[in-house]
């Protein structure tokens, strides 16, 4: 019934709400800092050159602390209104207002962007088209959804391969999938920030020359856990890493996921090994932009990362006990690690020390020839699926 009243009788105008995923929270992504979010990175283009502005334009906000700020930057675009997302809201009055006017904007919408492939929305109403500009590539296994819940008529993605699998997990049809290239992707040949700029905001000092950037996924098995560990598994070797970081001015930016279990995870003070600290100024994609290279896991960052053909190196620490408690999408996984392969952090450190000494680099073109595989398009990916859109909702 309510959802019949929504289809019914409020107004389906030609508008569009725009939904970043949801992580946007936990990373601090905002129209302000978009350059890591597909939703808002595509939104940027739109109002940076005027497009749409026949249209009105909601945009949800998940980072409350960002509000003033993209109030400030939104005001010049009297077409976009922002929305609260009513779910980070405790108190359940104010929750029941914020969600009835999101509800409202929403429905008033007949196009919905989003970020994340595997939201639905039970409320969407059949005049309604949705395009998920998707937000990863896999690497770990998912488990297909449970159930369909509603149709999302166009999803964006990097390659065939990727089309095909993420198909499986979200129940989409292949057919809906658009091998089109990520918006985020343009932001890592044109970061918001300078190398130098970002090493500064990182450290206070201009005496670092190169950024290694390590993007460790989360572990399933942890999600209860109480053991505590450091950010390289349990080893305490990590000081000779550190020693070779501070001999070849380079530091190490770690982003967690949003999905770790951060409690368990002990904190650690090295000179040359930081956190990434979400800000409103640049966003991870920019920090990989400017970086040297990667640190990761079992993370899809790497395929994104792969466009820049810069040296990539794998810790897999717990290879074993990851496979066994969560997996890999592909059977043959090692075959697309175009990188050397750490099992431990020793192996990780000498893989590092003929990076840093030697500029030691053996897989440049493995690198490509995987980047080829899981990379249909490199560079213009916002215009192309902006074109894309602007053509399906004439």
């Amino acid at each position: 019934m309510f959802k019949f009243f929504l289809s019914n009788f409020l107004s389906n105008k030609n508008n569009l709400i725009i939904i970043p995923d949801v992580g946007s929270e936990y990373n601090q992504d905002s129209i302000v800092n978009y350059s890591s979010d597909n939703s808002l990175k595509l939104l940027r283009y739109i109002l940076d050159n005027n497009h749409f502005n026949n249209k009105k334009i909601f945009l949800v906000n998940f980072v409350a602390s960002h509000t003033q700020k993209i109030i400030q930057y939104l005001k010049i675009y009297k077409n976009v209104i922002v929305i609260d997302d009513p779910y980070q809201e405790n108190k359940l009055t104010r929750y029941f207002f914020k969600f009835v006017k999101y509800l409202i904007y929403f429905s008033s919408s007949a196009f919905v962007i989003n970020s994340n492939v595997l939201n639905r929305y039970r409320y969407k109403n059949r005049y309604q088209k949705i395009f998920s500009l998707n937000y990863y590539t896999p690497f770990k296994y998912d488990k297909p959804l449970s159930k369909k819940i509603c149709e999302i008529e166009y999803v964006i993605s990097t390659s065939k391969i990727s089309s095909k699998y993420v198909s499986k997990t979200s129940l989409i049809k292949q057919t809906n999938f658009y091998e089109l290239g990520f918006p985020r992707h343009d932001s890592l040949y044109n970061p918001i920030l300078n190398k130098k700029e970002i090493i500064k905001s990182i450290t206070g000092s201009d005496k670092f020359i190169r950024i290694i950037v390590y993007t460790p996924t989360h572990r399933d098995y942890e999600r209860d856990s109480k053991l505590e560990r450091n950010l390289f598994g349990k080893s305490s070797s990590v000081i000779k890493i550190n020693e070779l970081l501070k001999k070849t001015q380079t530091i190490i930016v770690v982003k967690s996921h949003s999905n770790q279990n951060h409690n368990i995870v002990k904190d650690f003070n090295f000179s040359n090994i930081f956190m990434h600290q979400p800000n409103i100024n640049y966003s991870l994609y920019d920090l990989l932009g400017v970086s040297d290279a990667l640190i990761t896991d079992y993370s899809s960052v790497y395929f994104d990362y792969l466009q820049l053909n810069k040296p990539v190196f794998f810790y897999f620490y717990d290879y074993e006990k990851y496979i066994n408690t969560r997996g890999f999408m592909y059977d043959n996984i090692l075959e697309y690690c175009a990188g050397e392969i750490s099992y431990n952090v020793d192996e990780l450190f000498a893989s590092l020390e003929n990076f840093l000494l030697l500029n030691h680099d053996v897989n440049l073109k493995k690198r490509k020839d995987v980047n080829r595989i899981f990379n249909t398009n490199q560079k213009n990916n916002t215009k192309r699926i902006f074109q894309f859109i602007e053509n399906k909702i004439k």
